[in-house]
């Protein structure tokens, strides 16, 4: 019985189909995402008492259970690999499936591995000792029957399983060579990283990313490289935008592509490419609702194929800001300066993002990649992005996806938050842009305005994501702040960052579109050096 059955599992079980439907909430990720380990059931054999010196190691069966005299006993040799050292919470579930019905219970025990299915025999069995670590009371025919085995597996390495039965009749279950042999699924919580893409789930505590929008003036590598010479580090995230109906990556070969790829201005640590991505203006155009746009759903479909196709370059995620950037700003009704689009409701907007999620998903799947937003292997890490404005709007027709009236941009922008039909969030990242005018508030205390409010107001499960500033800044309404200004400002956000004042927050993109914006010319780029080179910025 020496065929392995070897289980790989995408996280949480995932295997979507290629249908463009919404994402069930298991594939929504969680920040404390399970891994899957290597495992095999190696060697497998039952012993009988009353044929002590027998071995029953061949057999497509096991056999457990009494017939007086004769008892039986199990045995199953597990082997594990591929869990990283410091890893946690090693799970592991061993199933079989009866060829018989009984009422009986099985009890799962922890043993030795000194024995061989060649032969081991009732005389020469090696034991269990302790109590039992699971049990099934009763098994029915072709019905697997699952063990939590969890206690007999430490981590990498070989284990033993040992099968016993107090009492009851005779249950045949099928061996490694049986028609549906028994199986092993472990997994692990990785330990946690502080740098690669587990990074971008988990963020370590006390870390964050710095990236910023250095390129709208040029879109070029001279720009990049700039902003990087004057902040004396490299971006750990480049921020990039899509105009409403563009294509998610722009020209093929272009600048965007060659950062995500690392062939533009290599970089010891590559950087991470954050997109905001509008499919189309109207919203109502990509839904889902049976009304959609041939042409831009053919765009988003697109976008998923040419996001495989790097990942298996790169295989590096790729942060996308999606549907829309600053969203709260096009919601109809809410009083936005650009709400222009009467199907754009907050509806629709919920819609449309589970839509679009679904279509990358289907692609996926479709290439043989997990659909789990929570592994690895996945290439998006799915953002939103809003503006956090404190102004009332009209709740009389300001509406929420259930109808109920919004009083202010914030509940809208809380209201954005994309979820399922069922409730679970879709995102991973939460954002707002939380800027000062020349001569106005202290950033710091702009961004304490935006993320307390949130601390008290947000739901837990938003609470429980990495937050991130989409851009922040200054806004240029009074004009360029002065150097005093920003060399306040940036001294104050540093020493903040590093007293971990803003635990939620893990990445900050600052926003250096125009000259008034930008450190160097202003005057503030020492303190702006000291904040991108903190010790809590990921390297």
């Amino acid at each position: 019985m020496t065929r392995p059955s070897i289980r790989h599992l995408w996280l949480l079980g995932i295997a979507a189909g290629a249908g463009c439907v919404a994402p069930e909430d298991a594939a929504v990720a969680e920040l404390s995402a399970d891994a899957t380990a290597a495992s095999a059931i190696t060697e497998d054999a039952y012993v009988a008492s009353q044929y002590p010196d027998d071995v029953h190691g061949a057999e497509s069966y096991l056999v457990i259970g009494t017939a007086s005299p004769n008892l039986h006993h199990i045995y199953l040799k597990l082997a594990v690999s591929g869990i990283p050292s410091g890893a946690t919470h090693v799970a592991a579930t061993l199933t079989l499936t009866p060829q018989s019905s009984a009422s009986n219970a099985i009890n799962a025990y922890c043993g030795p591995s000194t024995w061989s299915e060649a032969t081991i025999t009732w005389n020469n069995q090696p034991g269990y000792t302790g109590a039992a670590v699971a049990s099934i009371a009763g098994e029915t025919a072709g019905t697997a029957a699952s063990f939590d085995v969890s206690s007999c597996v430490a981590g990498n390495g070989t284990f033993t399983v040992v099968l016993d039965e107090p009492s009851g009749a005779v249950v045949k279950l099928d061996s490694t060579t049986g028609a549906s042999p028994p199986t092993l699924a472990v997994t692990y919580t990785p330990p946690a990283s502080c740098t690669g893409p587990d990074a971008l789930l988990v963020p370590c505590p006390g870390k964050r990313w710095e990236g910023a929008n250095p390129t709208l003036n040029g879109v070029d590598v001279a720009d990049l490289q700039s902003f990087e010479t004057m902040q004396g580090a490299q971006l750990g995230v480049v921020h990039f935008f899509r105009t409403p109906g563009a294509n998610l990556w722009g020209t093929a070969g272009g600048f965007q592509e060659q950062v995500y790829l690392n062939t533009v201005a290599p970089a010891a640590s590559p950087r991470y490419v954050y997109l905001g991505y509008r499919p189309n203006g109207d919203w109502s155009s990509f839904d889902g609702a049976g009304s959609d746009d041939a042409a831009t759903i053919s765009l988003i479909h697109s976008d998923a194929q040419r996001t495989i196709t790097l990942f298996g370059q790169a295989h590096r995620k790729l942060w996308i800001n999606a549907v829309n950037h600053e969203a709260e700003r096009y919601v109809f009704g809410c009083g936005g300066n650009n709400a222009t689009v009467a199907n754009n409701t907050v509806a629709t907007y919920q819609a449309a993002w589970r839509n679009v999620v679904a279509i990358f998903d289907s692609e996926f799947a479709a290439a043989g990649l997990p659909t789990n937003h929570a592994d690895p292997q996945y290439p998006v890490v799915w953002a939103i992005n809003t503006q956090n404005l404190n102004k009332a709007t009209s709740s009389s027709t300001c509406k929420d996806a259930q109808g109920n009236g919004l009083s202010s941009f914030r509940a809208v922008m809380l209201a954005l938050a994309p979820r399922t039909t069922t409730g679970a969030l879709l995102v991973q990242w939460f954002g707002w842009n939380p800027y000062t005018d020349g001569g106005g508030s202290p950033l710091a205390n702009v961004i304490d305005d935006g993320y307390n409010w949130l601390i008290a107001n947000a739901p837990a499960d938003l609470k429980a994501l990495p937050w991130h500033f989409g851009e922040f800044g200054y806004i240029g309404a009074n004009g360029a702040p002065s150097a005093s200004q920003g060399t306040s400002d940036f001294t104050s956000v540093a020493s903040r960052l590093d007293a971990n004042s803003w635990p939620n927050v893990r990445l900050l993109m600052y926003f250096d579109d125009v000259s008034l914006q930008d450190p160097t010319t202003v005057g503030f780029g020492s303190a702006f050096r000291s904040y991108a080179t903190s010790s809590t910025m990921y390297r």
